[in-house]
């Protein structure tokens, strides 16, 4: 049996090379039988040896390809809502625009020229920013997965001056309510509409309410299954608790199921509430507007905004801020309470 020499040496056309570090043997062949390589080889062998084998080349994908990871991936955590506002936006602008562009070859310039291809073709620069939003998006995904070190690219929002968001005035909800039960599809549309505008629930969590989340003794009830994925509890109005009271019980253990048991899909109010809404003559009202609307409510009735922030379940004060809508008339409250105060009404 050979006995090799420290570094290299040559068994007939090929040199095998022989070290040792910290008292452990590493040898074997090159398989080079040029000195050159057999010595490229060698301080490979020797780097492994202190360092590891080197870690594996990755591939950076596409972004059509890590479009459709973030669609597997977040498909069982995240809502049907969001999913299809995600793919909606990517089909029609990311895909066609940079789908076959490596994700860390999507620079500044980029960016820029599909904005400019959205705004074209005549869509709003609100439209524009979500589509933005939604790249930004896709690329801290890729981040997380260690595939780039940051957003490769930056580019602003454009600067667009938001609408006032709807809600639903204190003095015309029972003519609201009124116009639900007369349009409802079904008396559960009518009870999710109560609940989003009584508790101040998530669309997704009214479809998602169950009995066994309400206290009998204390008249409360516990979102169970949040978006925070954190429980939190509310009191239920009298108004509320009476109506519930009066809904026919089913088998099912939701509050507001189908005729087979199972909760209702999303946007089953959406009818409904532009139907009630054209009533009373208000445009633009969503699920989502009943929440903004308890969270004004609440606001204008003086309540403490960590308690209204407890309620709504939010992780910041200042989210909650932005849920509330000042109406013309608490503003001419206030005006009119600071003219008396300076002495001048």
């Amino acid at each position: 049996m050979s006995k090799f020499r420290n570094g290299l040496s040559r068994e007939g056309k090929v040199y095998h090379y022989c070290f040792r570090i910290n008292g452990q043997q590493f040898k074997g062949s090159t398989r080079a039988t040029d000195r050159a390589s057999a010595e490229k080889v060698l301080q490979e062998k020797r780097k492994e040896a202190l360092f590891g084998p080197p870690e594996p080349k990755v591939v950076i994908p596409m972004m059509k390809d890590l479009i459709a990871n973030w669609m597997e991936t977040h498909r069982p955590t995240h809502s049907l809502q969001h999913l299809k506002s995600v793919e909606h936006l990517t089909r029609n602008w990311i895909i066609p625009a940079v789908g076959d562009v490596r994700i860390n070859r999507i620079n500044t310039q980029a960016v820029l020229d599909l904005r400019r291809q959205i705004l074209e073709k005549g869509r709003s620069p609100a439209t524009a920013n979500l589509v933005l939003r939604v790249v930004k998006l896709l690329l801290n995904f890729a981040i997380r997965l260690d595939l780039i070190e940051k957003v490769p690219f930056k580019v602003q929002q454009i600067k667009t001056q938001k609408p006032p968001r709807p809600t639903i005035p204190p003095h015309r909800m029972k003519e609201f309510l009124s116009a639900v039960d007369k349009h409802a599809t079904s008396p559960q549309a009518a009870t999710l509409i109560r609940l989003m505008v009584g508790l101040g629930l998530r669309e997704s969590e009214a479809l998602e309410a169950r009995w066994k989340w309400l206290d009998l003794t204390q008249h409360t009830y516990t979102v169970g299954r949040s978006k925070t994925r954190t429980p939190r509890t509310i009191p239920v109005p009298a108004w509320l608790w009476s109506h519930l009271l009066e809904m026919p019980k089913t088998l099912s253990e939701f509050i507001c199921p189908c005729s087979d048991g199972t909760a209702h899909r999303g946007q089953f109010t959406k009818k409904t509430l532009a139907r009630a809404a054209k009533d009373l003559g208000i445009e633009g009202i969503t699920p989502h507007s009943l929440r903004r609307t308890f969270a004004t409510l609440h606001a204008q009735e003086g309540t403490a905004l960590s308690d209204l922030q407890g309620m709504m379940g939010h992780t910041s004060p200042i989210l909650t801020l932005l849920y509330i809508q000042q109406s013309s008339d608490a503003k001419r409250r206030a005006q009119d309470a600071l003219g008396l105060k300076l002495g001048l009404a």
